[in-house]
């Protein structure tokens, strides 16, 4: 690389930070502004906030970074022009082509530290940002939906009427395994029961009925300690849960999602598809 390469790079990568953390100041000041009131009802201490926002610097400074990389390459050119160098750069036999090719690898640079940053690290911190957020600055979430059926293996179906997310606790519950047309095994329960320290479900009231050609055979049980395909966390407020998964934990869910017949699917997908395509828009 030339020196003139250098100088330029040097130049815009400089712009390019400056703008970020003028505009992340910006951000930053209104933010704390908007939410300062209900920092002060949920009784957050300070040290919390200091974390809150630890993690919020990195998403929204990320988030933004195409349309700084455009002021950058705006500003720093206008420089240039202001101090007539580009003319003597173009007088002296480099091509205009030439010239742009320290800006091709300043943004080269930032699109890919952006798309590492997007896929596996500031996941990881939104996880922090988000349980924050859910706790002390959104209301109280309360699973309103019923007759709840989802596919959570090949041939296995799951139903249940209504979930209490505050307790927990599911009712009337069903699971059912078909080979092609034909049941092989169904399993109910009046009641199911998150137990935290067995990390399991209890079954209460339970019946299981297994067929074998026209034979059916019943077990009975007042309450049984089981695993299913499915966790209290899934029936929690999902707003946005995208933002805290990284592109392999975002392949999973969307093939669960898949599996499973879900509706929210295009969300995640989505979400998938614009961290790929956010570093293009770095070099466009």
């Amino acid at each position: 690389m030339k020196l003139l390469d250098r100088y330029i790079l040097k130049q815009f990568l400089g712009a390019f930070v400056f703008t970020v953390l003028i505009i992340v100041s910006v951000i930053l000041v209104i933010d704390i502004t908007e939410k300062t009131e209900k920092f002060v009802k949920a009784q957050v201490s300070t040290e919390q906030i200091v974390g809150y926002y630890l993690d919020f610097i990195p998403w929204i400074a990320n988030f933004i970074t195409p349309l700084t990389v455009f002021i950058a390459t705006v500003f720093i050119t206008s420089k240039l022009a202001g101090r007539t160098e580009i003319i003597a750069i173009l007088s002296s036999g480099v091509s205009f082509k030439r010239m742009l090719l320290p800006y091709l690898v300043g943004s080269v640079l930032i699109a890919v530290v952006s798309f590492v940053l997007t896929g596996w690290i500031i996941p990881n911190s939104n996880k922090t940002k988000r349980a924050f957020e859910l706790q002390y600055l959104k209301s109280k979430f309360y699973f309103d939906q019923s007759n709840v059926h989802m596919q959570v293996a090949e041939g296995k179906y799951l139903y249940i009427r209504s979930y209490n997310n505050q307790a927990d606790v599911g009712y009337n519950f069903t699971l059912e395994r078909v080979d092609s047309t034909k049941l092989l095994e169904k399993l109910e329960a009046s009641r199911i029961t998150w137990n935290e320290e067995k990390q399991k479900w209890t079954l209460s009231n339970w019946t299981v009925h297994t067929f074998d050609g026209k034979d059916e055979t019943i077990d009975k049980g007042r309450t049984m300690d089981t695993t299913l395909a499915i966790h209290p966390s899934e029936f929690e407020n999902l707003e946005r849960s995208y933002e805290g998964m990284t592109i392999p934990e975002l392949n999973e869910e969307i093939e669960k999602l898949t599996l499973r017949g879900a509706g929210n699917v295009e969300f995640y997908q989505v979400e998938k598809y614009t961290r790929f395509t956010s570093p293009f828009a770095v070099l466009i």
